[in-house]
């Protein structure tokens, strides 16, 4: 609790909220990188496989193969900034009822009630960003000098597109599907070692449509529709209330999206399939950190959120604040595929 006009650190708190049912933050498909500073020089190095594959060459002699050096840019990026501030003050507690019982609400109610919401609104809030990165590869700055970041125009890539015929008696739909597979695995070249498996977000008429098309149902008869690989089952602790399926003989798991915060990062697609990076790819990170709301903690370690609360020195008030910095970053937008339905 408040001791005084003594600062508290309450980022500890923010560590004990679940990720429950936080999709893409149970996930946890970004890797995490924390900075100092509040601006970030985001590298793109332009990479294929092109060089790194050896031809034969005459033994005794000067032949050899070549590495190509691999060009690359830079951009000097503002991370995004959210602070929230809420205060305490007697009116909130005199003579006031704490709502669903006959006891007199306690500071130490509100206090409890504003840290939840505090971490409710930041978990929000990423997932959110989050999903716009990874499904758009942009970034809304509204109060940076850049406005929004677009990841597909900086890097001079864009997503691929597939239409699937959810209709289809015939093999067709998981045919599709493969060579969906194989364009992804394609597309990311000298990265393609680190994919782990891929993963569709389904608006929910679209994962509906296809976990029960005839293709899925005639598969479905011999293997079970959950794969023991499968992102959301390895999480299931955290994600009890998310559907999903895998696709029979793939590395390929669809789960239904009703988020609307996702939802509404989706754009016109029915799907979009991204693949998922072993740990430390560094194909989607979620550069974090730089406070900069007091002197304290313009110094302090690079962390997710920084959260802290203060007495006045009247004793008339209690502030509850929270900030946080971040950027997640995609690198992988043109590994990713817009699906849609065909009509």
């Amino acid at each position: 609790m408040i001791i005084g006009n003594e600062v508290v650190d309450l980022s500890p708190l923010f560590g004990l909220t679940s990720t429950r049912n936080f999709l893409l933050s149970s996930l946890n498909i970004f890797d995490g990188d924390g900075v100092t500073s509040h601006k970030v020089s985001v590298s793109r190095l332009l990479e294929d496989n092109t060089s790194l594959y050896n031809q034969p060459t005459a033994r005794f002699s000067n032949e050899h193969n070549v590495t190509a050096r691999q060009s690359g840019k830079e951009w000097l990026i503002e991370l995004p900034y959210f602070l929230r501030e809420d205060v305490i003050t007697p009116a909130d507690i005199q003579g006031k009822r704490k709502p669903g019982s006959d006891i007199q609400e306690t500071v130490t109610d509100i206090y409890s009630d504003y840290m939840n919401k505090h971490a409710v609104a930041f978990m929000r809030t990423r997932e959110s960003y989050l999903a716009r990165s990874l499904f758009s590869g942009q970034v809304y700055t509204p109060k940076t000098d850049d406005l929004l970041i677009d990841f597909g125009d900086l890097f001079g890539v864009a997503p691929m597109n597939a239409t699937l015929d959810l209709s289809a008696t015939d093999s067709s739909t998981l045919r599709a599907i493969d060579d969906m597979v194989s364009q992804i695995t394609e597309a990311a070249q000298s990265q393609a070692a680190a994919v782990e498996r891929i993963i569709v977000f389904a608006k929910s008429s679209f994962y509906s449509d296809l976990r029960f098309s005839p293709a899925m149902e005639a598969a479905f008869r011999y293997v079970s529709p959950l794969d023991e690989g499968n992102v959301v089952f390895q999480r299931r602790d955290l994600l009890p209330g998310v559907s999903t399926f895998s696709i029979p003989g793939s590395n390929v798991d669809v789960i239904k999206v009703t988020d609307p915060l996702l939802i509404a990062q989706m754009g016109d697609a029915d799907a979009i399939a991204i693949p998922q990076f072993a740990k430390g790819s560094g194909i989607y990170t979620n550069i974090y950190g730089a406070a900069s709301s007091t002197f304290e903690l313009l110094n302090a370690a690079p962390a997710e959120v920084y959260s802290w609360s203060f007495e006045s020195e009247r004793g008339n008030a209690i502030n509850v604040i929270s900030e946080n910095s971040a950027l997640p970053v995609n690198h992988g937008l043109n590994f990713s595929v817009h699906i849609k339905a065909s009509e």
